[in-house]
């Protein structure tokens, strides 16, 4: 009976040791990513490109261009991050879209990589 108890009390402490680490890497990433971040992105329109800019808040909302208009028009949205991938969603009377990153921070410099590839390079803005 004592080795069944053991078993079950080491099986419960590394589901919650693994539980914590998993829920430590997105509350990092999150504190990360709170704030302005600017960057600049290709139009596909005759080589222009157009200037961008996120603002990520702390309860999981925020603002981004609707970067498919081809000028800068802001939508607002809600995100979530698991480990390194962010997912936004804009959900408005006009647009709805789901954006899936992959993040990676560099200092003040945040990329995110699009499920094609795609890398939009974001620098944080001053406070």
């Amino acid at each position: 009976m004592k080795k069944v108890l053991s078993v079950v009390i080491i099986m419960c402490l590394a589901v919650s040791v693994f539980a914590g680490c998993s829920a430590l890497t997105g509350t990092i990433n999150e504190s990360k990513i709170v704030g302005t971040w600017e960057g600049e992105k290709e139009t596909g329109f005759l080589g222009t490109s157009i200037d961008v800019t996120y603002t990520f808040e702390k309860d999981g909302v925020g603002t981004m261009p609707i970067l498919n208009t081809g000028i800068n028009v802001e939508a607002k949205f809600s995100y979530t991050i698991e480990e390194d991938t962010l997912t936004i969603v804009t959900d408005s009377e006009y647009f709805s879209q789901t954006y899936i990153y992959t993040m990676e921070f560099d200092g003040d410099t945040l990329t995110l990589t699009d499920e094609a590839g795609d890398a939009l390079v974001l620098t944080k803005a001053e406070k």
